[in-house]
């Protein structure tokens, strides 16, 4: 299997971005992987903290081992986040065709390389993957579901891998956006991943709230692309602690999941693409934050179904 290179996008957090790196350390394949960071430089306002950290962070990466190798990239000014993303990623991919990307407040299950690697292998020329993420919602799933992944339709930010041809024809500026905008079924189409993800496109295109990834996603969505998840999280974001720039989630799951996985686990689609439409509701409702009374009524019944039928399996055991 040949390992795509991990792209880390590193600022003025120099904890954060050390809790990252050492969980990139433990992961198996890192030894045997390439790794390039990308430093931003401070704002041409930033106060002396700020301008202290980002040279404690600069100091930190220097002195980075255990990776195949490490390339360092900085910044001389700041650039933002999504422009270092959107640049950084376009340039690693020119050269590797895939990579795994990380950014300072992320943590990495130790599974977390091989699952991204393995994935990037298995569906580079199947279009209907245009993502491989690693980080997943606590969604209510099916108790029947026990795949290890399932498929969603929106962009995964914490923890990801992509491939040139995903990644390269996005249109960036949105240039149909005013004939999208006034088309309800196009706007319903977009939104099967949640409701917000609307607002937070038009925050986008007003330029407001500067982010890849929905703009990304809105490239995604036109090609019918889909993205593919663990069903159990195998990222964490560490950074919803007021220190990063999107950290409007203070509600989302962030839970740490350094469980064991069993020694296969198994990424292919038949089942899973047989259950999509299932997912997929469970997955909106998730994001719409959905506790309407009839769904509470089916959790619940579910929820029972699902007590008995293990108590079958351990009765028969």
């Amino acid at each position: 299997m040949s390992l795509a290179p991990i792209i880390l996008f590193v600022y003025n957090r120099p904890w954060h971005t050390q809790q990252t790196v050492e969980a990139l350390q433990k992961n198996e394949l890192a030894a045997e992987s390439d790794l390039f960071i990308f430093a931003d430089g401070p704002k041409t306002d930033a106060t002396e903290e700020t301008k202290n950290n980002v040279v404690k962070v600069r100091e930190y990466i220097h002195i980075i081992t255990g990776f195949n190798s490490v390339t360092i990239k900085e910044s001389p000014s700041n650039i933002g986040l999504d422009t270092s993303v959107i640049n950084g990623v376009s340039e690693i991919l020119k050269i590797y065709k895939r990579c795994i990307v990380i950014e300072d407040d992320i943590i990495t299950h130790p599974f977390f390389l091989r699952y991204v690697n393995e994935a990037l292998c298995l569906y580079e020329n199947d279009k209907r993957i245009q993502m491989i993420g690693g980080f997943s919602f606590k969604i209510r799933k099916p108790f029947w579901y026990n795949k290890d992944v399932m498929l969603v339709p929106r962009c995964c930010s914490w923890g990801w891998g992509i491939w040139e041809d995903r990644w390269t024809d996005v249109d960036w500026e949105m240039k149909d956006y005013d004939s999208f905008i006034n088309d309800p079924v196009a706007i319903q189409k977009f939104c099967r991943g949640g409701d917000n993800m609307l607002s937070l496109l038009k925050e986008q295109h007003l330029q407001k709230v500067p982010a890849w990834d929905i703009t990304w996603d809105y490239t995604r969505n036109k090609k019918n692309g889909l993205v593919l998840l663990p069903v159990k999280t195998l990222t964490y974001n560490i950074g919803l602690d007021g220190t990063g720039i999107h950290c409007g989630f203070d509600s989302i799951d962030s839970r740490v999941q350094h469980y064991p996985l069993k020694n296969k686990y198994d990424i292919r689609l038949p089942q899973i693409i047989k259950h999509y439409k299932l997912i997929e509701k469970r997955y909106k409702e998730c994001q719409d934050h959905d506790t309407s009374f009839l769904n509470k009524i089916i959790w619940s019944i579910e929820k029972r179904i699902k007590v008995l039928f293990k108590k079958r399996q351990t009765n028969n055991q």
